[in-house]
């Protein structure tokens, strides 16, 4: 039997029982231990940064909100999440072709169909998928310090000095330049949107243009209020990156 060790899945469902029976079933094929579930709509957000899911198994009916909502929630923030509905009602399947689903599958769930769709959420990733996270030596002004890929939001060059800034806030100040650093992270899904900074691609949240200089574009993170500029002239090579991982341009 085939096992998808690349798929990361969260499942929702408002009722507990149907959760547990589309967990046991998607860890037929799936390490248990990259299938995450909740019952609760508000915090799908926080388990697919925390958990780094590339698929959501949604139920459409959630009591008070609805699947179509939190799937339209999350292709807004995490457009790269593919997002499959799982529901009792195939007479919803109509109208929820309209947020644009890898697919559908009804419940109760048929072993063979989900094999089927687990296969195809397989095969939806993109080839440019953020690579695994490793540990890398950076020189600082102490020597060496171990830096994790995964935990790094972005780096910045201020005045002489280039900052690796990480979750819980956390900084490395490093004694290599942006360019050495950009060949560095090379191959684990880096950007150079200006001169001055690095991002991860995965990281990217929106891109806004700059309201008070026209022509001027930046950045928004995932996990830090921090604005990244954009040069013009890099406004498309990220466009076509973003694209090619699901990100729509609207």
């Amino acid at each position: 039997m085939e096992n998808y060790d690349r798929l990361r899945i969260l499942v929702l469902d408002d009722n507990e029982d149907s959760l547990l029976a589309t967990v046991s079933e998607i860890g037929i094929y799936v390490n248990k231990g990259n299938v995450f579930s909740t019952v609760d709509p508000s915090s799908v957000e926080r388990m697919i940064l925390e958990n780094h899911i590339n698929t959501a198994f949604i139920d459409i009916d959630l009591g008070e909100t609805n699947g179509f909502d939190a799937a339209m929630r999350i292709q807004k923030t995490y457009p790269e999440v593919n997002c499959i509905f799982c529901t009792g009602h195939p007479e919803y399947a109509l109208d929820g072709y309209d947020y644009d689903p890898l697919d559908f599958i009804v419940k109760p769930i048929n072993l063979l169909k989900l094999e089927r769709v687990l296969k195809k959420a397989e095969e939806a990733l993109s080839p440019i998928a953020d690579p695994a996270s490793e540990k890398i030596a950076i020189l600082t002004e102490g020597g060496f310090k171990l830096v994790d890929t995964e935990d790094i939001i972005y780096v910045e060059k201020v005045l002489r000095k280039v900052i690796i800034h990480g979750q819980n806030d956390t900084t490395v100040v490093s004694r290599y330049s942006i360019g050495q650093l950009e060949k560095i992270f090379e191959g684990y899904g880096f950007f150079k949107p200006h001169q001055s900074f690095l991002v991860p691609i995965g990281e990217i949240k929106d891109v806004h243009a700059e309201e008070s200089m026209r022509g001027s574009f930046y950045i928004s993170l995932k996990r830090s209020s921090a604005k990244v500029p954009l040069a013009r002239g890099n406004l498309k090579p990220l466009k076509e990156i973003l694209e090619a991982r699901g990100f729509k341009f609207i």
